[in-house]
């Protein structure tokens, strides 16, 4: 008889042993794959390129485990991105071996913080900012070495590039100011130098190109006289209207003149380099002015001519018989103006100094004027003279004005045609004075005269003083029974006596007469 329960027992072990040893090797399958899951996403957690290789063959493996697949992908992304860096990183770094600085900084900086991308962007900001200093780019290299911040020796560099550029743009300047001097553009040359202070010989510029303000401030470049009218064209050439054939063929032939001025028949003209040139004779003989230089005004009186120095003197020449010409101690002239006989020079300090016919009675009328506290207006504060008066019978005998800071004017000496009343005058700018009337620029560029007035006035005269319908007028001046102006469109204005055709032709100056922006500042 067969045993049946000790056959079926040893199937029965069998296969719970298998059983048995499937479900420990499915425990320990899964608890492997667990870990290789942790491994993998600690793996990743590190951000390291050779980290991420590691965790995609670990993701790889466990296939479909958690979220295995999109950490698989994430992995993927981060060595695809990294390579390209790599790429980017070494194409930088062959930038900085060909010493291409600035490309390598550049690509460097977009890396940020990819491998040692911060370091190497210092080293090479670091390299294009010494190539730029040894180039001699100073200010640029200054900007450069001050991202740097105190990365090697960046902060001394930084020091010595902005005292470097400083000199750069001095050079720059200084060349600059030079081109605006030798275009006589006198008023830009002069701001540059000043900003350039002891630079090179700027100090001294500076002070040339005051004087060729001063110059052209005080210049006349159309001037009314007893027998005819002057004027500077652009060119720096002199016009003139009915003058003796001898100073006509001597005129034609000046050039470089900055200012004119005449009177009776002698001419004299102020040139760019301050020199002086006459025409015309005083006792037969030329006048020798040969020797004048640094002349920054020149004005002529009857017969005589005087011309005021860069250092504030005063020099003469011609008739002197009424002691017009004794001005020898004469200091710090700011500007001159000469009369029929007489000649008046203004100082720095805004004093009065007359010479010549009439002198002392027009001093103590001044002094007088100030004295009086009832007069409207003194003289103080001065910035501008004229002097007039002729040697005709009709003439006045000498009168002379003064221009006030606060756009009042003041005279003195002969009125007996009304030419002192400009008491009332407001709002001037300059002045002129005739033989027996006055003249004054207004801001506004109209024109006001005194004068005219009088019983023994011929009627002829009184015409000098027709102005009021002018405008835009930029230069005066008042001669001998007539006035001229001259518009800021270049336009030649007159009114007043054309005896010996002394304002025959002016018309036909227009737009050829020079004007100075220095009029306007």
């Amino acid at each position: 008889m067969i045993n049946v329960k000790r056959k079926i027992f040893p199937n029965v072990v069998v296969i719970f042993i298998t059983l048995l040893i499937s479900v420990v090797f499915a425990f320990y399958l899964k608890e492997d794959v667990g870990g290789k899951y942790e491994l993998a996403t600690s793996l990743m957690d590190d951000e390291s390129y050779e980290n991420c290789i590691q965790a995609v063959d670990i993701f790889t493996e466990i296939g479909d485990y958690k979220d295995s697949l999109e950490y698989l992908n994430r992995a993927y992304a981060y060595i695809e991105d990294y390579e390209q860096k790599k790429s980017v990183y070494e194409e930088a770094v062959s930038q900085y071996e060909l010493e291409e600085y600035l490309a390598a900084l550049k690509i460097f900086l977009e890396l940020k913080d990819f491998r040692d991308s911060n370091e190497q962007w210092l080293k090479s900001q670091y390299a294009y900012a010494k190539t730029l200093y040894d180039e001699g780019n100073y200010l640029e290299a200054s900007k450069y070495f001050m991202e740097l911040g105190d990365y090697n020796d960046s902060n001394a560099y930084v020091a010595k590039a902005m005292i470097k550029s400083m000199e750069e743009m001095k050079k720059v300047l200084y060349d600059e100011a030079n081109d605006s001097y030798a275009n006589m553009e006198y008023i830009n040359a002069l701001s540059d130098f000043e900003e350039l202070g002891d630079y090179e010989d700027s100090l001294e510029l500076a002070q040339k190109c005051e004087n060729e303000i001063q110059k052209r401030k005080l210049a006349n470049t159309l001037y009314a006289g007893i027998r005819y009218t002057t004027a500077v064209t652009k060119e720096g050439k002199v016009l003139s209207t009915n003058s003796i054939d001898s100073i006509r063929e001597n005129i034609e032939t000046w050039d470089e003149i900055v200012s004119i001025s005449a009177l009776g028949t002698i001419i004299i003209g102020l040139k760019q380099d301050g020199k002086v040139v006459t025409a015309g004779k005083y006792k037969d003989e030329e006048l020798d002015v040969s020797e004048w230089e640094n002349i920054i005004q020149v004005a002529s009186g009857q017969q005589f001519v005087v011309g005021l120095k860069e250092d504030g003197t005063v020099i003469g020449a011609g008739h002197n018989g009424d002691g017009q010409l004794e001005f020898g101690d004469w200091k710090n002239i700011v500007t001159i103006a000469a009369g029929w006989r007489h000649t008046v020079g203004l100082d720095k300090d805004g004093n009065i100094h007359i010479v010549g016919y009439g002198a002392e009675r027009q001093l103590k009328e001044i002094e007088k004027n100030n004295e009086d506290e009832e007069i409207r207006n003194d003289w103080t504060d001065i910035i501008a003279i004229a002097a007039g008066g002729g040697d005709g019978p009709d003439s006045g005998n000498g009168h002379t004005v003064g221009l006030r800071k606060d756009g009042r004017v003041v005279a003195v000496g002969d009125n007996k045609y009304g030419q002192c009343n400009v008491d009332d005058w407001e709002g001037i700018k300059a002045i002129s004075a005739g033989d027996c009337h006055t003249v004054g620029l207004r801001e506004d560029e109209t024109v006001v005269a005194a004068g005219g007035s009088g019983e023994s006035m011929p009627k002829d005269h009184k015409s000098a003083c027709k102005v009021n319908g002018w405008k835009g007028i930029v230069s005066i001046s008042a001669g001998t029974g007539y006035t001229i102006g001259l518009t800021s469109e270049g336009k030649v204005l007159a009114v007043g006596i054309d005896d010996e055709n002394k304002r025959s032709g002016i018309s036909l100056w227009n737009d050829d007469i020079m004007i100075y922006e220095e009029w306007n500042h």
